[in-house]
């Protein structure tokens, strides 16, 4: 038989052993709670970040004036392959931005064209064509949320030299703007310039939509 002293001996060995058992755990769990947490951090930091570099989106740039006296240091010029396109269709709209500036010029572009940009479309009566709901519900169910999330990435022109962009117009997926029936219409984009506080205006181009 065991005696009372090899009894405790056990007893005390158990207790200790289920004590280290116990503080492993909660090691672990506070180690995977603190990277939870630093991973939350991360993330908080990089929205912020996203939201002070990026560009407004069409909607918001709506709400900025230009208060500054000087030019923006860039040109902007856009053009079709065609000037018809047929309703329920797209075509890609080409914009090319100019360095008019005699020094490099460096500003965030989003991965989501219409991000970007400001269009101007008129019909013939001069009505002009609203952008699309920012929420819009699909055919699938779900509902598309624009001008969230994507990537955010920097753009270095050169003096002279150009950045070119494409943007698809009309019925598409991801496009912002759409002709809500057949006719003539003028288009015109803008895009806000942060340093001067302008905006950037191009040419105005004229597209026939047909049924």
């Amino acid at each position: 038989m065991e005696s009372d002293a090899v009894r405790a001996r056990k007893t005390h060995h158990r207790v200790n052993k289920g004590h280290r058992q116990v503080g492993t755990e909660s090691v672990k769990e506070f180690k995977s709670v603190m990277t939870s947490l630093r991973r939350v951090s991360l993330l908080v930091l990089l929205v912020a970040a996203w939201g002070a570099a990026c560009p407004r989106s069409a909607r918001s740039f709506d709400q900025v004036p230009s208060v500054g006296n000087a030019n923006p240091p860039f040109s902007l010029t856009i053009s079709t392959s065609a000037d018809t396109v047929n309703i329920g269709s797209g075509i890609e709209l080409k914009i090319v931005l100019t360095n008019t500036s005699n020094q490099r010029i460096s500003f965030p572009q989003l991965g989501y064209c219409w991000g970007n940009y400001k269009l101007d479309i008129r019909d013939v009566h001069g009505n002009p064509v609203q952008p699309k709901p920012q929420f819009e519900k699909r055919k699938d169910g779900k509902t598309l949320i624009r001008h969230f999330g994507g990537s955010v990435f920097r753009i270095d022109v050169e003096p002279g030299k150009t950045f070119t962009d494409f943007c698809t117009l009309g019925h598409d997926y991801y496009s912002d703007y759409e002709f809500p029936q057949p006719g003539k219409y003028t288009v015109q984009a803008s895009r806000y310039e942060y340093e001067s506080k302008t905006w950037a205006k191009s040419n105005t181009i004229t597209l026939i939509v047909t049924k």
